[in-house]
C-alpha cells in the first residue's frame, strides 16, 4: 500500500506524484513510502572541514546531523587556530618576527569563528537549538536514535480496554 511519508495515510499514486488528503499537499516520489514506513533519511557519512568553506546556501541544505558533525570539526579548527595565534603573539612579543604568520592565522581564525556562527544559526533554524558540546558519544547516540525512528512505522493498533474493564 502506498502511503504518505509524513503521516502514513494511504495515497493513490499517479505517475510520480500523489496527493495526501491528511497533509493537504502533493507528494513527490521520494515522499511516498510503503505500508506506513517513514521517509528515508539521507545522512552524509563523511563530513570534511573543507565543507565549512562552502557558501551558506549550501550549508542550509545539509541535514542537521551533517551540520552537527561539521560544527564539531569547525570548533576544533577554531580552537587550534586560537592556540596558534597565541603562540605567534608570544613569539612576536619576544622579537621572533612572526607577524605575517600571525596575520594569516588570525584571518583563518575569524573565518572559522564566523562559520561556526553560521552553522549554529542554521541548526537553530532547523532544531530551535544547537549543541553546546559535541562528543563522539553524542553523535553515536544521535545515529542510534535516527536508526530506531526510521524503523518505527506509522500504523495504528487497536486501542486497549481501560484497566478494570470487564468483558461481557
Amino acid at each position: 500500500m502506498h502511503t504518505c511519508g509524513y503521516c502514513g495515510t494511504e495515497v493513490q499514486v499517479k505517475a510520480t506524484m500523489a496527493y495526501c488528503s491528511f497533509c493537504e499537499m502533493d507528494l513527490w516520489e521520494e515522499d511516498i513510502t510503503e505500508d506506513g514506513q517513514r521517509r528515508e533519511l539521507v545522512v552524509q557519512k563523511a563530513v570534511l572541514l573543507i565543507d565549512a568553506k562552502r557558501p551558506t546556501p549550501y550549508l542550509m541544505e545539509q541535514s542537521a546531523f551533517s551540520l552537527i558533525k561539521l560544527l564539531k570539526l569547525v570548533r576544533a579548527e577554531r580552537k587550534r587556530l586560537y592556540e596558534m595565534s597565541r603562540l605567534f603573539r608570544k613569539g612576536n612579543e619576544a622579537g621572533g618576527g612572526f607577524t605575517e604568520q600571525q596575520q594569516v592565522v588570525n584571518e583563518d581564525y575569524e573565518l572559522f569563528c564566523r562559520k561556526a556562527w553560521v552553522i549554529e544559526n542554521i541548526l537553530r533554524d532547523k532544531m530551535s537549538a544547537f549543541p553546546a558540546r559535541i562528543t563522539d558519544d553524542y553523535l553515536e547516540k544521535m545515529l542510534e536514535q535516527m536508526d530506531k525512528q526510521s524503523r518505527d512505522t506509522m500504523t495504528f493498533s487497536a486501542p486497549r480496554a481501560p484497566s478494570g474493564a470487564t468483558k461481557k
